[in-house]
């Protein structure tokens, strides 16, 4: 049918779906047409002022009016896009203690792992990080610059955070005395 016009429509996303309302004052005819509509060539639905459960991605929307006057079809498409970046919270810095061997354990287990790990799209989250190594002030410390990451798959990256984890050696050192030892002179004192 004839699509001409402006159509204004105000789209929200609620976390895995869209919703299409559209603008007060839309429709006009006396009586109003009875609208209905259809989604990529889905099942007729009627119209009751939204459009709700588009997913991210391209669809076509056709929305039938029947008047006294006659049935019209206008068809258009709407697109979906997820451009909101995903968020997350690093784990505190943390100061950890290498054993009796001068290892350490620097696991996710130990040190920590994020938090509040959150997208308005895509529900399967995981932060990925990347060490860097260096030697601490001390010897047998070390600083674990330890750079978080996370992406939501859709091209959205959330800015990167860095958690600091120091390793200090806290074993006290131990010896062993040599046994005692009687020293003579020799004829000289």
């Amino acid at each position: 049918g004839d699509c001409s016009g402006t159509f204004n429509y105000t789209l929200t996303y609620d976390g895995g779906s869209s919703t299409i309302t559209p603008v007060a004052g839309h429709y006009i005819g006396n009586p109003e047409p009875v609208i209905t509509y259809t989604v990529d060539g889905g099942s007729s639905s009627d119209w009751t002022g939204t459009i709700a459960g588009l997913l991210k991605g391209e669809h076509t929307i056709a929305i039938t009016a029947t008047s006294i006057a006659g049935t019209d079809v206008c068809s258009f498409k709407v697109t979906v896009v997820d451009d909101e970046k995903p968020t997350f919270t690093r784990p505190a810095d943390k100061t950890i203690y290498t054993n009796a061997t001068c290892g350490y354990d620097a696991s996710v287990a130990i040190t920590g792992d994020v938090t509040n790990e959150a997208d308005n799209c895509a529900t399967s989250l995981q932060a990925t990080f990347a060490d860097v190594t260096v030697d601490g002030t001390c010897q047998g410390s070390k600083v674990i610059t330890r750079t978080w990451s996370l992406n939501d798959g859709n091209g959205n990256a959330a800015a990167d955070q860095v958690q600091t984890i120091t390793v200090l050696d806290n074993t006290v050192p131990t010896f062993t005395a040599p046994d005692d030892i009687t020293v003579y002179k020799d004829e000289n004192c």
